[in-house]
C-alpha cells in the first residue's frame, strides 16, 4: 500500500505537465488557417463609439471551454480534445 501512494505522489506530476506539453500555444496559430472568420461591429448606444470583433475560429462544433488566456487585446478559448488543449477560437477586440 506504502509502494502505491509512494508511486502515485511521485507520477502525478508527470501527469500534470504532459497535459501542459500538449497545450496549443498561440504561436502554434500561425501555421494553421482558420476554418471561419467572423467580424461583429459593436456600437456603443449612448456615446456612439465603435469597435470591432474579429473571431477566428479554429476547430469545428460545439464543444466546453475549459480554459481562457488573454494575452493583449486577444482571449483564446481552449477546449479539450484527444487528451489535449487546442484553441478552439480567438476574439479580438479593435477601436475604431
Amino acid at each position: 500500500m506504502r509502494t502505491l501512494i509512494f508511486l502515485s505522489i511521485l507520477l502525478f506530476p508527470v501527469f500534470v505537465w504532459a497535459q501542459q506539453d500538449c497545450k496549443e500555444k498561440p504561436s502554434d496559430l500561425e501555421s494553421k488557417t482558420a476554418i471561419q472568420i467572423d467580424t461583429t461591429w459593436i456600437i456603443d448606444p449612448e456615446t456612439y463609439d465603435q469597435t470591432i470583433k474579429l473571431t477566428h475560429i479554429y476547430q469545428p462544433g460545439e464543444r466546453p471551454i475549459v480554459e481562457l488566456e488573454k494575452v493583449g487585446n486577444k482571449t483564446y478559448f481552449y477546449v479539450e480534445k484527444n487528451d489535449c488543449y487546442v484553441i478552439r477560437y480567438v476574439e479580438q477586440f479593435i477601436e475604431k
